[in-house]
């Protein structure tokens, strides 16, 4: 049931050599499906088709309405129907409130929550479209954030922006049941990659201490979480063995969310 063959499923922001976004394509290639990778870096795009071969690569910026009309265009023409979509692209935001500026949270809400209404838009338009058999069991997943239910200090303005991603997946869950496609989040917590490290400099000068620390005080599992174990998820959701389940956030975390105190709290 895990099986997403003859399918393509289309990730945004999928692009780096590292993060979330390639462990999705990865676990989408795991399931026999074909990964369309979205990216608004072109040289970033090339070296994923060089890494995924099997995937088909797409320039555009979801935070840009023309860019996103013209890359749905550009697909259908070239591989057709979009039977999934996964709105993976996404920046953070590490500062205090009261320091942002306008830029700063247009930024954010531009690429977080409104590029993801501006794609989901687009794919739905299509697949509302196409009454035929081949957009069946439609699905989408939005990639969302342990911020959007428990946050640190810096992250208020994140926080914001991720929590607006699982009340959006809700709505959509509800108004498109109806049609029979389904909508839910998934909401990962520290997931170690290069990526990862590099954003825990904002904020910490040995990120190897903080990441063993969280691992071994902070998560009810020990195990750092991978790429590709929140893309396994994704591809859950997006396949028929989730079927009845639409509307839901689903935690990736290894237990960090479910702590009341650290693991060395006694």
């Amino acid at each position: 049931m895990l099986n997403l063959t003859g399918r393509n499923v289309l990730i945004t922001g999928a692009a780096g050599d590292s993060g979330v976004g390639s462990g999705i394509v990865m676990a989408v290639i795991e399931a026999g499906g074909r990964p369309l990778i979205n990216d608004r870096d072109a040289a970033r795009l090339d070296t994923a088709k060089a890494r995924f071969p099997e995937a088909e690569i797409f320039l555009g910026d979801i935070a840009s309405a023309s860019d996103v009309e013209a890359m749905m265009h550009k697909i259908t023409a070239q591989v057709g129907t979009v039977h999934h979509l996964v709105n993976n692209a996404g920046v953070g935001l590490f500062k205090a409130p009261h320091l942002c500026e306008e830029a700063d949270f247009d930024t954010l809400i531009g690429v977080d929550f409104r590029g993801m209404w501006l794609m989901t838009r687009a794919w739905l338009r299509q697949v509302l479209a196409d009454s035929g058999p081949s957009v069946a069991n439609a699905s989408a997943v939005n990639i969302s954030s342990v911020h959007a239910q428990q946050t640190i200090p810096g992250y208020g303005l994140y926080a914001g922006a991720k929590g607006a991603v699982d009340s959006f997946t809700r709505g959509l869950a509800v108004h498109y049941g109806k049609q029979g496609i389904r909508f839910n989040s998934v909401a990962p917590g520290y997931v170690h990659s290069e990526q990862s490290l590099d954003l825990l400099r904002h904020w910490t000068a040995d990120p190897a201490a903080w990441v063993a620390d969280v691992l071994k005080n902070h998560q009810a599992t020990p195990a750092a979480i991978a790429p590709v174990d929140v893309g396994r998820v994704v591809v859950f959701l997006l396949s028929e063995a989730s079927r009845a389940m639409t509307g839901q956030t689903v935690t990736v975390d290894a237990g960090l969310t479910s702590h009341l105190f650290p693991n060395n709290f006694t």
